[in-house]
């Protein structure tokens, strides 16, 4: 359940991509710089291949001309063979280099976007709190609308800070006319609480209708999508 008018959704959503574009260019700049390293010293390995490949061609044509001197035809075919592996170890090890580097793109790449997910949490609630704050019709709206959910049980206990008791309290009336008078109502002060907090209690168990408590568990789903997205 969230409350904020359209002027503060796009206050929270102009934060949220300053931030994202601002993480989001340092681990791209980051991986980009890992990329470009592995690459260079990919590049080295293959003109040193190269050169080595040339060293080992005329070095066969020694061994050849050799073999044919001496007879060592045996020699000449191992000679060989460990020509052509020490070639497909030195390409191999270029591959890995790149793959590893491109493997740790990607997890840069996740870590912040989970970076960017946990700041545009936080401003969402030091907005709503703020707006919260200055704002009781606000927080009162936000207890109807609980109130509406568990109007089908027998009786319901709204718990909120002591602040915000006064203003419930006044307002009673209008709690009962969404309860239609067949629902018991009783509102409860909780210094525990904190200024936002609100729980209604029923038979069949408790809402925690607070901003902070609905945005945690936002930010717990949020977070299993995109563990979904990269494993």
């Amino acid at each position: 359940m969230f409350i904020a008018n359209s002027f503060e959704q796009n206050e929270t959503d102009a934060l949220f991509e300053m931030e994202k574009q601002k993480y989001l260019s340092q681990f791209q700049h980051k991986a980009e710089s890992m990329i470009q390293e592995a690459e260079e010293q990919a590049q080295k390995i293959r003109e040193q291949i190269e050169q080595e490949k040339e060293q080992w061609i005329q070095e066969k044509q020694l061994w050849i001309e050799e073999a044919k001197k001496s007879g060592f035809e045996q020699g000449l075919i191992e000679g060989r063979n460990q020509g052509f592996e020490e070639y497909r170890l030195r390409i191999d090890e270029a591959n890995t280099m790149v793959a590893h580097a491109k493997n740790e793109f990607v997890k840069h790449i996740e870590e912040s976007e989970k970076v960017i997910l946990d700041l545009g949490i936080t401003a969402a609630k030091k907005i709503l709190c703020d707006t919260l704050a200055g704002e009781p019709e606000k927080f009162l709206s936000l207890v109807k609308q609980t109130v509406k959910e568990v109007r089908e049980n027998q009786e319901i206990k709204i718990i909120v800070h002591p602040s915000k008791y006064p203003i419930i309290l006044s307002r009673k009336d209008e709690l009962d006319s969404i309860l239609a008078g067949q629902v018991q109502c009783y509102i409860y002060g909780d210094e525990q609480f904190t200024e936002n907090q609100c729980v209604v209690e029923t038979e069949n168990g408790r809402i925690d209708a607070s901003i902070d408590s609905q945005l945690n568990m936002l930010q717990e789903k949020l977070h299993e999508v995109l563990e979904g997205v990269y494993s």
